[in-house]
């Protein structure tokens, strides 16, 4: 009896380790990876459940007619490559449902002369929770790129959880066009190091957990196309010749919508770093201005008012600061002219006038302890657009009327568009609706010099402080809603002047409105 017991006993174990030994290649051939078969160092990489990472790979004899493949890749994630000579870029992109763990990528394929040398790398991708920005974009008909594509461009933020970030208009692994632009390619910036990779919606994150905890229902999420991000290299100080500094600012800014309308609550961060020491990095939710009204572009004497902002108690900006935005009465002013007549879109300095379709925000960057007199950082950039998609018309729906519709219009006494070479370009297309990407008036030609006057008043102060979303009551530790902000132990008197003029065009292939 003992016997059959021993026996039944060993047939049992026999067949759980076949089972285990079966489960064990299921599981390998489906991303897992043994501990002996990892691929080396250079070829890992961890990568967040809906972000994205690449992988550089030199292979000899490779050209554009080669061919590759890669297997193993764990579900809900994609690859694809990029071919160049005697080298390939394997990105791959992930999505929220990616499973979790380590991955053991095969990489093969074949060359004109023949058959390459397999190559393993390896994944591992770790779950992490969800940002209220992540994922909030859709496809319109004239984008070309899938969501999972779009969120892939994400970096993990403030509470561990994953923010959208930049991405170039077009996917440069498939080719696909996202419709609309961020500006410059934070990457390239010599702060970029200070950002945290530029999360989009960290502030207003923030807002929300602020809010739950002092009990109230402030919220202010802001849409994903309207961040842009803008940088400079060291640049000289107006004012002091012999200070360089490297800036970088992102900012929601959209001029597509009727958001700014009445919404003077908007998303900015800030990076420096000076050659004399002199650096910081903020972040915060910063007032353009007071909710519920707007500056008109053209007359900044001229507050029109509006709706209730979001959050209906938004904090008014402080002096000096607005949102100057064009509206009818701007577009018949020094638009709609007389034959004879050149239309005046933008600012003319020799006339001291800011043209009919020039949007201005701009604000002051304060970070603001209790214990202290005054602001121990204070700045003063501005953001501007030439080609703005809509403009204020208190006759339309939500107010909301669009540029390209300027070119159509003509007053009672004749006066219209003269001497405009993008109107013109509407007027050759009459089909063209708002959101065409043929449209000029995309949102993407902007200022990019005014990174305004830095100040910094922190001498032997601490460099790490935690202020509410908007930037005041800075404590030395963090709090419910509370984000980080870096400053060093510096003052640097009355500061550094960055305004200096010049504007870029952000238009690439398939940008439109909304942008």
């Amino acid at each position: 009896m003992r016997s059959k017991q021993f026996w039944l006993l060993a047939t049992t174990a026999t067949a759980f380790l076949v089972f285990v030994g079966i489960l064990g290649l299921f599981f390998v051939g489906n991303g897992a990876v043994s501990a002996d078969s990892l691929a080396p160092a250079a070829l890992t990489r961890t990568v967040a459940a809906g972000a994205r990472t690449r992988y550089e790979l030199q292979i000899k004899h490779l050209d554009r007619r080669a061919r590759l493949a890669v297997h193993g890749l764990p579900w809900g994630a994609e690859g694809r490559f990029v071919i160049g000579r005697d080298r390939a870029t394997l990105y791959v992109w992930t999505t929220p449902w990616t499973f979790a763990g380590r991955s053991l990528l095969k990489i093969d394929g074949s060359t004109a002369a023949g058959p390459i040398a397999p190559m393993s790398a390896t994944l591992i991708t770790r779950s992490v929770p969800l940002s209220a920005a992540y994922g909030i974009w859709t496809p319109t008909v004239w984008d070309t790129c899938s969501v999972d594509i779009h969120n892939s461009y994400a970096v993990i933020g403030p509470g561990g959880k994953l923010y959208p970030t930049w991405h170039p208009p077009i996917d440069p692994a498939t080719g696909c066009t996202f419709g609309h632009e961020h500006g410059k390619d934070p990457s390239g910036s010599a702060v970029f190091d200070l950002t945290g990779g530029v999360p989009f919606g960290a502030a207003n994150e923030a807002l929300d957990t602020y809010a739950a905890n002092q009990g109230l229902v402030d919220m202010r999420h802001e849409d994903h196309v309207g961040h842009k991000i803008n940088w400079t290299n060291n640049t000289r100080a107006l004012n002091n010749s012999r200070i360089k500094c490297s800036i970088l600012t992102h900012v929601h800014q959209g001029t597509h919508s009727p958001d700014a309308f009445s919404n003077n609550l908007h998303e900015v961060g800030y990076y420096a770093r000076c050659s004399d020491g002199n650096q910081l990095a903020l972040n915060l939710l910063s007032p353009f201005g007071n909710g519920g009204e707007f500056t008109e572009g053209c007359n900044r004497s001229k507050t029109i008012a509006t709706a209730e902002p979001m959050p209906m108690d938004s904090p008014d900006g402080f002096t000096g600061t607005a949102r100057a935005i064009p509206d009818l009465s701007c577009i018949k002013q020094y638009i709609l002219v007389p034959e004879g007549q050149t239309s005046q879109f933008s600012p003319n300095d020799a006339a001291g006038t800011f043209g009919g379709l020039y949007e201005s925000w701009q604000p002051t960057l304060r970070l603001v302890s209790p214990d202290e007199p005054g602001p121990i950082v204070f700045i003063t950039p501005e953001f501007a657009v030439l080609n703005p998609v809509r403009y204020y018309d208190p006759a339309q729906s939500d107010s909301l009327a669009y540029s390209i519709g300027i070119c159509t219009l003509v007053e009672p006494n004749g006066d219209t568009v003269h001497g405009s070479s993008a109107c013109n370009q509407v007027l050759k297309h009459p089909e063209w609706t708002y959101d065409n990407p043929d449209s000029p008036f995309n949102g993407a030609h902007r200022v990019v010099g005014k990174f305004g006057n830095i100040e910094i008043n922190n001498a032997g102060g601490r460099t790490t402080w935690y202020s509410d979303p908007y930037g005041t009551n800075l404590q030395t530790r963090p709090f419910p809603g509370s984000i980080k902000q870096t400053i060093s132990a510096t003052d640097n008197g009355s500061g550094y002047n960055f305004n200096t003029e010049g504007s870029f065009d952000f238009t690439s292939t398939g940008v439109h409105a909304p942008n």
